[in-house]
C-alpha cells in the first residue's frame, strides 16, 4: 500500500464556510462507493461538543474521489436539536442515510438516484422500543461510519445503547446490537452482544468477509485498550462471544471497516492513549495484519471505502476541526 494523495473535501477549504453557517468543527465522517466512480461522504456538522447543535452534511463525487459537490445540509438541528451519528449504507445504487435525533429518535431516508436526492425521513423509534422490549435504554445511535447491504439486499447496520438511572443523558453504561432489514422490509435486532464479557461497548464498524462471515469490530470504553471482535455466519442474526485483538490497540475511538478481496481494511488511532497516528491496515483471511501505513498524526474518528476499479481506498478522517480524505493506492 502507499498513499498516493491526500485531499480535503472541497467545503473545508473555503474560508467562509463555518461562519456561513455558524459551526465550530466538522467530525464524525462515514464514506461509501457506488458502481461507477459516485462516492458519498457524510458528516456532523457542530456548533459545539457531543450535545450541542448539530446539522448533517453531506457531498458527492462522481469521478472516483477527484472533486466533489459542495456540502448540502441533509438533516439540520433547527439550531437547537443533537442530530447525531450519521450512517451512510449502499445497497448497489440505492443509497439509506440513518441518523439520531438528541440520541433518542432513530431516522432513515432513502435515495434511488445514487445520492442526488433523498426521500422524506421515516422514524424507526417506534420499530426499535418494539423490537427491545424489555430492555431499558435511554440514549440510541447508530454506527457511525457505514453499514453494508448483503447479496439478497439484506441491510445490517450496527446500534449501541446506553441507560444510567442516575443521568438519563449519560453514553455509559452502554451496550451493542445490530439492527437488520430484509428486503421484504421486515425489521429484526439482534441479542445484546458480549454483554457479560464486554464492559461498556459502544460505536462499531462492520464488514463481510470473502467466506460471507460477517465482522462486528468494536470500540471498548475499559481496558484492555483494544479493539473487540464478534463474527456471524448467520446474515447477523447471532454473534460469536466477542474477543480482544491484541494487534489492535485502540485509544476509545470510532474505527472503519471494509472488504477488499480476500483481506480486510481497519482503519483507527494506533495508540492506546491518544487520538493519533491513523493507520490503516491490512488484515488477511487468518486474521494476521498483512501490511499497515501511517495516514495522518493528527487524527480521530475514521471510515473507509474501496474503488474496486481503481484499486485505491479512500479514507476520511478528522483532523484539526475538519475533515480530510487520504487516497490510498492498494
Amino acid at each position: 500500500m502507499k498513499v498516493r494523495s491526500i485531499k480535503n473535501l472541497s467545503a473545508f477549504n473555503a474560508a467562509d464556510f463555518a461562519a456561513k453557517y455558524g459551526y465550530t468543527n466538522i467530525r464524525i465522517p462515514g464514506i461509501i462507493s457506488l458502481p461507477g466512480g459516485t462516492v458519498l461522504c457524510c458528516y456532523e456538522c457542530r456548533r459545539g461538543g457531543d450535545w450541542s447543535a448539530i446539522d448533517i452534511g453531506i457531498q458527492k463525487s462522481d469521478d472516483f474521489g477527484n472533486t466533489w459537490s459542495e456540502t448540502k445540509i441533509m438533516v439540520s438541528g433547527k439550531g437547537r436539536n443533537t442530530i447525531n451519528n450519521p450512517l451512510l449504507l449502499a445497497d448497489r445504487n440505492r443509497v439509506f442515510i440513518f441518523y439520531c435525533e438528541n440520541y433518542k429518535r432513530l431516522f432513515f431516508r432513502v435515495s434511488e438516484n445514487a445520492g442526488d436526492s433523498f426521500s422524506l425521513p421515516t422514524e424507526l423509534t417506534g420499530i426499535i422500543e418494539k423490537l427491545t422490549e424489555g430492555s431499558f435504554w435511554s440514549v440510541l445511535a447508530v454506527g457511525p461510519g457505514h453499514g453494508i447491504a448483503l447479496e439478497d439486499h439484506t441491510l445490517i447496520i450496527p446500534m449501541w445503547f446506553a441507560y444510567n438511572k442516575n443521568d438519563i443523558f449519560s453514553h455509559h453504561p452502554s451496550m451493542i446490537r445490530v439492527l437488520k432489514k430484509t428486503s421484504g422490509g421486515e425489521w429484526s435486532i439482534s441479542a445484546p452482544i458480549g454483554e457479560k464479557f464486554l464492559k461498556d461497548p459502544s460505536e462499531c464498524c462492520v464488514a463481510q468477509d470473502e467466506c460471507g462471515s460477517i465482522i462486528l469490530n468494536i470500540r471498548n470504553e475499559n481496558t484492555p485498550h483494544r479493539r473487540a471482535l464478534s463474527v456471524s455466519t448467520d446474515s447477523g442474526t447471532t454473534w460469536s462471544e466477542p474477543v480482544f485483538e491484541e494487534s489492535l490497540p485502540d485509544p476509545v475511538c470510532c474505527a472503519g471497516l471494509c472488504a477488499y478481496g480476500k483481506v480486510l481494511l481497519f482503519t483507527n488511532c494506533q495508540s492506546e492513549k491518544d487520538r493519533k497516528n491513523l493507520t490503516l491496515k491490512q488484515i488477511d483471511i487468518t486474521g494476521n495484519i498483512a501490511d499497515t501505513l501511517l495516514i495522518s498524526s493528527d487524527a480521530g474518528y475514521s471510515d473507509v471505502c474501496v474503488l474496486p476499479e481503481h484499486h485505491t481506498a479512500l479514507v476520511a478522517f478528522e483532523s484539526s476541526g475538519e475533515i480530510k480524505i487520504a487516497e490510498v493506492l492498494l
